[in-house]
């Protein structure tokens, strides 16, 4: 047997496999179609998630979902999704009412021969404040898997990972220092403020969370209408820390040397 022949049969073997594996080469109307038709759930599906259409969003799994969350961990079948976004939209939504965003340049859509599609991207959550106001708080990456079924695109699975903090305004850190330290709040309370990455971090006994920065010297909380405000004195140095709470002072103390 020659070598031209072996290699021509090896060519042969491989394209049959490569088709029985990944199925005929889409043409790019195909995948465009294919790529309109999952943004497209993909926005019905997240409409329903922003609103807390409980009734939209459970209609598009399937009985046997499974979602993967790097912080959350596994939640496995429709019924335990449906009893995590009953409590998401009921006591959490008072204090974290939250939007998602898709990053529509950062997605990608794959045919899945026989079953659907995969999805990736990115995309991002904003704390919703009132009717008008709204705060960028996350930013994380996505693979969902859609399903084609008789009753249209299903989703299967979601991997939700890589969620990194992120504020309206990124600051310096040289900026983010100049706010650390120990501001006496009361006579037998202190607020310490350190950096964490490109955010602060507030610790209030045992209560702690980050600061998302909308301005040079303006902070916000992931969740409720809390802004902690940093104000300098006349030499130019940090004096002052005010917390607002719905717009309104609730409280100050003075920064500790």
């Amino acid at each position: 047997m020659t070598d031209r022949f072996q290699m021509r049969q090896l060519t042969i073997l491989l394209l049959t496999l490569g088709n029985q594996l990944f199925g005929q080469t889409t043409t790019d109307s195909d995948e465009k179609m294919l790529f309109k038709q999952v943004i497209s759930v993909d926005s019905i599906f997240f409409h329903a998630l922003n609103n807390c259409d409980l009734k939209t969003y459970e209609s598009f799994l399937v009985d046997d979902f499974e979602f993967y969350h790097d912080r959350g961990g596994l939640t496995k079948s429709r019924d335990a999704e449906m009893k995590s976004m009953t409590s998401f939209c009921g006591e959490q939504r008072q204090q974290q009412k939250l939007r998602r965003e898709l990053i529509r340049e950062s997605v990608e859509v794959s045919p899945i021969k026989d079953f659907g599609a995969v999805e990736t991207g990115r995309h991002r959550f904003f704390l919703v404040i009132g009717d008008k106001s709204e705060k960028l708080i996350e930013e994380a990456k996505f693979t969902n898997i859609w399903q084609t079924l008789s009753t249209g695109w299903k989703l299967s699975r979601v991997i939700s990972y890589d969620h990194r903090p992120i504020s309206n305004v990124q600051l310096d850190d040289n900026v983010l220092d100049r706010y650390t330290g120990k501001y006496q709040m009361a006579p037998d309370r202190v607020i310490v403020i350190t950096k964490n990455q490109k955010l602060l971090r507030v610790k209030d006994g045992d209560w702690s969370a980050d600061l998302y920065s909308e301005s040079n010297s303006k902070f916000y909380l992931d969740h409720g209408n809390v802004q902690f405000e940093f104000v300098n004195g006349q030499k130019g140095r940090v004096e002052k820390l005010v917390i607002f709470e719905n717009g309104n002072q609730i409280e100050s103390g003075t920064k500790k040397d």
